[in-house]
């Protein structure tokens, strides 16, 4: 669109160059110094040729004034349609965020139990309560932040 309203802005500045030297020329001819080889008729049919000139120096104006407002508004439509990509994009980023928020606490609960240390209740019996402990946090914390985003309308 915008290539389009280039090459039209150019069309219409090349029309008005090109009717401005014919406009001098029939002012020329037509003017108050009597050239002998224009007679009375010809001088009558220049006159309707100016006056055509003229409106078309007009509707080229009123050509160039439209292709201004059809660029303001082409601007105004792509600047809206980047302001809504980007909202999109801020929403995704957004629960991609609340995602690895969610996960982040679990991989670091994981990442500890998972070291070769001593960790609470491993000398204990029963060893499955201890495991059912710790994946009842991991789901109480999964819970917790998942109720949280979809409070904030994250999720």
């Amino acid at each position: 669109m915008a290539l389009t309203i280039a090459i039209a802005r150019k069309t219409i500045t090349e029309l008005r160059t090109t009717l401005l030297s014919k406009k001098e020329i029939i002012l020329s001819l037509i003017g108050e110094t009597p050239i002998n080889f224009v007679s009375v008729q010809m001088r009558a049919y220049l006159r309707d040729v100016h006056d055509h000139v003229i409106l078309l120096q007009q509707k080229l104006e009123l050509a160039a004034e439209t292709l201004n407002t059809l660029q303001g508004v082409h601007l105004g439509m792509v600047s809206l349609e980047v302001a809504v990509g980007a909202n999109e994009m801020n929403h995704i980023i957004k629960r991609f965020s609340a995602v690895a928020t969610i996960v982040l606490p679990l991989t670091l609960v994981a990442g500890l139990f998972g070291m070769n240390v001593e960790v609470p209740g491993q000398f204990a019996e029963p060893l499955w309560l201890w495991f059912y402990v710790i994946v009842g946090a991991f789901a109480l914390i999964s819970i917790a932040m998942i109720m949280l985003f979809r409070y904030l309308e994250w999720l």
